[in-house]
């Protein structure tokens, strides 16, 4: 019969971020959550900046808080992220680059545009714009986008 001490060993051997074990605390929970996302360079937890991402960006690992993105492009398989200090472009899809935002202070726009919500300065049926660049807006984003701007 096995224990949970060799769950744990067969865990650690499949390289395991971490290992809960029952019954599960919200503390612990939390803890295994940042060490997931710590391990796969997502979204790190917030810190006297805020929550942010750390990117390669030409052969460097760029720091970029979430606050500080205005809009994030799709390049192909790249992005470019603009900011308030500079922008990058990083190896990236758009889809795998939204999944890291959180969708309460991102959206997605346009099938090649991401905004940080608390950027939009106005938008119409076509376009959003943010700091006088008007960026397109699909049709069928429009009453999200509202909705979104109402709520957050």
């Amino acid at each position: 019969m096995s224990n949970n001490a060799d769950y744990a060993v067969k865990a650690f051997e499949y390289t395991i971020s971490y290992y809960l074990l029952k019954p599960i605390t919200l503390i612990s929970f939390n803890i295994a959550v940042r060490k997931v996302l710590k391990h796969h360079n997502l979204i790190y937890p917030k810190n006297g900046e805020g929550e942010f991402v750390l990117l390669k960006s030409n052969l460097k690992k760029v720091k970029v808080v979430l606050r500080d993105i205005k809009w994030v492009k799709a390049i192909g398989d790249y992005v470019k992220i603009v900011t308030d200090k500079q922008n990058f472009v990083v190896q990236f899809t758009m889809k795998r680059f939204e999944k890291m935002l959180p969708d309460d202070k991102f959206l997605r726009i346009h099938k090649s545009y991401i905004v940080n919500l608390r950027n939009v300065d106005q938008f119409n049926g076509r376009h959003v714009e943010i700091n006088g660049n008007s960026l397109p807006l699909s049709r069928s984003k429009k009453e999200l986008l509202e909705n979104k701007l109402m709520f957050s």
